[in-house]
């Protein structure tokens, strides 16, 4: 089984340097990221972080450690997916016999328009969402609700072989 993860994994960092990707269960990623970045904390101003203190890359190159800064390998609004990803998500989508989108994605471009080839060629797609998307009637299944909802009793209500 092949999964295209979209936008990204924040359970990933990529060095803006050499590009390394690594999983990184790190909580906080760096110490200078303690208390920040809560959703419950709102309009708390906060001091800049010095550049010295960001989270760097332990990626070794040709014996040196290359210590780019770190990013979550995700892709932001307003940025494009590179080819070579947009690619390989369309390989997948040509062989895959069902797909589950969790999040805006059903209505987000490209991976909208990906889930609407698989819903006019038959394949089943389910969306979990908070709402109902503009892809929704188009889809074979819709749980709307929280992911972290809706995930655990999807999974749990599986019978798997």
């Amino acid at each position: 089984m092949e999964k295209f993860s979209y936008p990204g994994n924040l359970y990933k960092t990529r060095c803006l340097e050499c590009n390394d990707i690594r999983v990184n269960f790190d909580k906080p990623i760096c110490a200078a990221l303690l208390g920040r970045g809560s959703p419950i904390i709102e309009n708390i101003p906060c001091k800049p972080i010095p550049l010295s203190q960001l989270p760097r890359c332990q990626n070794r190159i040709n014996n040196n450690i290359c210590g780019g800064l770190l990013r979550p390998h995700v892709v932001w609004f307003g940025e494009n997916l590179e080819p070579h990803i947009l690619s390989k998500a369309g390989e997948i989508v040509q062989k895959a016999d069902v797909c589950l989108v969790v999040g805006a994605s059903s209505a987000v471009y490209p991976v909208a328009s990906f889930t609407r080839s698989l819903a006019n060629r038959g394949i089943p797609v389910a969306e979990i969402n908070v709402e109902v998307t503009p892809a929704t009637h188009l889809l074979q299944y819709h749980f709307q609700g929280k992911s972290g909802d809706v995930l655990p009793k999807l999974f749990d209500s599986l019978t798997l072989t």
